[in-house]
């Protein structure tokens, strides 16, 4: 496990004015960042900065902008870089920073061609959520679902949520164009189970899923809301809708991190709350049938 989630090569111009406040926001999320010895200056070497990074970075976030393409970067230095790109693919993540295509294109070929995260016409948030996507999936599905539960709970004492700018958060482009039969098949599961308490279209189901860097790890998660939602509601006998709106929004919390005591229940006697707090806890179900072995008939 290295020491920091991603470090960012930048130009020294771009340091205050972008750097500096997406790297503050990424770190309110739980991610750790490594940037203020990665500010590029005059005789700085490029690649030497990024080995250095990756000694103790997962990820490294190179902020490609008019500043740092003014840097004259030698043949050498551009050669290195896309190496380690091609070496060590996925771990060098070009950030577009009011360049165009052709400016990329004229930097580095190679890089214009690689995916990247794109600035213009994004708030600082925006481009947040997108590094948390790829250097901290988890806290990027920690986001998601906190939206789903945002959703449910924005007129409630609840909606308390850090960072606020959760709630504002806009999401990424269409990075999956089809599924599976599988992942469709647990998609509208997923969506049948939850339909009374989150009732949205199944095209704002799969948008959604084919929108995350990894959907198939986030309908896992999904599928985890979904089982211990319809186990507790069936075990409890759960029949009044209010009622089943405050189970899922209380399991959305939860899967957002919201500390326990911080989850106000209204309809929930306390007793129920604690054993849904205990269902949330376990991968497998808290309470099973009897004497019900593969292979016994029932008879």
């Amino acid at each position: 496990m290295k020491e920091f989630d991603a470090f960012i090569s930048h130009a020294s111009e771009d340091k205050e004015y972008f750097v500096r406040p997406l790297c503050k926001k990424v770190v309110e999320f739980g991610a750790k960042i490594w940037y203020d010895e990665f500010t590029l200056k005059p005789g700085v070497s490029l690649s030497r900065s990024i080995e250095q990074g990756l000694k103790k970075s997962q990820f490294g976030l190179v902020v490609l902008s008019k500043s740092f393409f003014k840097k004259n970067w030698t043949e050498y230095e551009l050669r290195a870089l896309n190496a380690y790109e091609i070496t060590n693919p996925g771990i060098i993540i070009p950030i577009w920073h009011g360049v165009t295509l052709e400016e990329v294109r004229d930097f580095s070929p190679y890089l214009s061609d690689k995916l990247a995260i794109v600035t213009e016409n994004k708030l600082i948030e925006d481009v947040v959520v997108e590094v948390l996507e790829v250097i901290r999936e988890d806290l990027f599905q920690n986001i998601m679902t906190r939206k789903a539960f945002d959703e449910l709970v924005k007129k409630s004492p609840v909606t308390k949520l850090t960072p606020d700018e959760a709630k504002q958060l806009k999401f990424g482009p269409i990075r999956h164009a089809t599924f599976s039969i599988d992942l469709i098949t647990r998609i509208r599961l997923i969506r049948s189970a939850l339909f009374e308490v989150y009732p949205h279209s199944f095209s704002y189901w799969v948008e959604g899923f084919q929108r995350d860097m990894h959907p198939k790890d986030e309908i896992h998660i999904w599928e985890q809301i979904a089982s211990i939602y319809s186990e507790f509601v069936t075990f409890k006998e759960v029949t009044d809708l209010a009622k089943k709106k405050e189970i899922f929004t209380i399991i959305c919390a939860l899967r957002s991190a919201v500390e326990e005591d911080d989850i106000e229940q209204n309809l929930l006697t306390f007793e129920e709350k604690e054993l849904l707090i205990e269902f949330c806890k376990f991968p497998i179900p808290l309470y099973d049938l009897e004497n019900d072995e593969f292979g016994n008939n029932g008879s």
